[in-house]
């Protein structure tokens, strides 16, 4: 089957860019140009650079044209969601505060679950010394929980380890969609964090699958106090330390 024309001036267009043979910011083609260049219509070229704008390669400026993206959609990098504690600080501690079996409409929707089917909510926090920087909620399918071990909290402690010694499910490893978002504190988080109601808090809204099935395996929701959360990232080619 051929490849339409459209897409494979994209592609073209698209190792030009990767490349290197553009700095970010610099001034793309125009659509003459372009034209020129492929000896094609400008709907041809039109489609071929909307999807590279879609892509996040390119970005348009009204009147001023088509430039390439200072930052590019889909790029691989490394990411580490490191914890600020003061070298004098006690090592963190965890305590559960909940743990349910319920039937939510609106979660079990977000889990992939069936109507009839349940989930257990476990709240847990997280403190340093007496201090406490952040709260999880977590949203697990029944299936993934022992209720045998689900009648003493303190068995979900630790989540992963726990799923991993009981269902043999190892989440570090599974796939993933994390985002993290600046939200104040409401009333409840700020009486658990001990904070001011309206103190900034990162709201971090994380959902792993599993990849053998595709099956929502856990949907947890952390607010974790700004003071304490520091995020980094680099290239993937960028040397590790």
């Amino acid at each position: 089957m051929d490849i339409p024309k459209y897409l494979q001036i994209e592609n073209e267009l698209k190792q030009e860019i990767i490349s290197g043979k553009f700095k970010y910011g610099d001034k793309f083609y125009s659509e003459a140009q372009l034209k020129d260049k492929f000896n094609v219509s400008s709907i041809t070229v039109i489609r071929a650079v909307k999807d590279l704008v879609k892509a996040g390669y390119l970005v348009r400026h009204q009147g001023k044209g088509t430039f390439i993206s200072r930052s590019r959609k889909d790029k691989l990098v490394r990411l580490s969601d490191n914890e600020v504690f003061s070298s004098k600080q006690e090592e963190d501690s965890v305590k559960v505060l909940k743990l349910q079996e319920k039937k939510q409409s609106e979660i079990l929707k977000k889990l992939g679950l069936p109507k009839y089917d349940s989930y257990y909510y476990i709240e847990r926090l997280r403190l340093i010394g007496d201090t406490p920087f952040m709260v999880h909620r977590s949203f697990i399918p029944a299936k993934f929980i022992n209720r045998d071990l689900a009648k003493d909290p303190n068995n979900y402690h630790s989540i992963y380890e726990t799923l991993q010694s009981d269902k043999q499910l190892y989440l570090f490893d599974e796939p993933f969609t994390e985002t993290d978002t600046i939200v104040k504190a409401d009333i409840d988080i700020s009486k658990q964090l001990k904070i001011a109601k309206d103190y900034p808090v990162v709201r971090q809204v994380k959902k792993t699958i599993l990849s053998t099935t595709g099956e929502v395996v856990e949907l947890v929701i952390g607010y974790k106090r700004c003071d304490y959360f520091s995020l980094s990232f680099s290239s993937t080619d960028y040397p590790e330390v």
